[in-house]
């Protein structure tokens, strides 16, 4: 089995660095990868096809939310003809990187409808009619910044340091967050019922007073992270 080893690093972008076959032909741009967090296990009949890391050049100040690392680690894994992305390692924000960093196994599956059933089952929840989406925010750097999250017109949350809040959203649909110190950060987040949405609040890097960041988590590690903050 021939392997290739690709290590890519533009500008401030996340660093790129797997190790796949080549044996597959590449799946189209669109095709649908299905991801795997840390504590799913693997389809017993996939086929393994290497492995993946997104990480951080040093040098990265923006696009490294987790969003964009799992669409970076989606189209590698669609050149190499994967269609299964395993999460085995997750890094989120801290003081020695500002962006998300993972590893992942890609994976190929003949038919991902049988995962996505099974996702889609554990997604239903106590709350079958209404979403939940739970904002928080650690101590950690620009921690004099405090702002304001909006759910489209509506204030929901205030984000200081070492706050959480639970916000309850009987609609479906996509919904803006956004907030603004001396500049406007937006998270476009679609939303269903009976599902469970972590957002990290932090403050990055601004000309003057620092700029809120609204970083969406996957929920194994945000439930973790939201349930360390303790309110006194």
């Amino acid at each position: 089995m021939m392997l290739l080893a690709v290590i890519l690093a533009v500008g401030c972008s996340p660093k790129i660095t797997s190790s796949l076959s080549s044996r597959y032909q590449a799946l189209s741009p669109d095709a649908e990868v299905v991801v795997l967090g840390l504590n799913d296990s693997k389809p017993e009949n996939a086929e393994f096809l290497g492995h993946i890391k997104v990480g951080d050049t040093g040098f990265t100040m923006k696009n490294g939310n987790y969003d964009e690392v799992l669409k970076i680690a989606k189209e590698q894994a669609r050149k190499a003809g994967g269609n299964v992305l395993k999460i085995t390692e997750h890094k989120t924000p801290d003081l020695v990187s500002s962006i998300h960093r993972i590893k992942a196994d890609v994976l190929r599956v003949d038919d991902t409808s049988s995962i996505k059933e099974n996702q889609d089952q554990l997604m239903l929840s106590s709350h079958p009619d209404y979403a939940v989406i739970y904002f928080y925010r650690h101590s950690g750097a620009g921690v004099i910044v405090n702002y304001d999250v909006h759910i489209g017109e509506k204030k929901v949350y205030r984000a200081k340091a070492n706050t959480k809040a639970e916000v309850k959203i009987y609609d479906e649909g996509e919904f803006s967050i956004w907030a603004k110190t001396e500049a406007k950060e937006v998270l476009s987040l679609e939303i269903k019922k009976g599902c469970d949405y972590y957002i990290r609040c932090s403050v990055d890097m601004g000309i003057l007073v620092g700029r809120p960041a609204l970083d969406r988590m996957p929920v194994e590690s945000g439930k973790a992270d939201y349930e360390s903050i303790e309110i006194e």
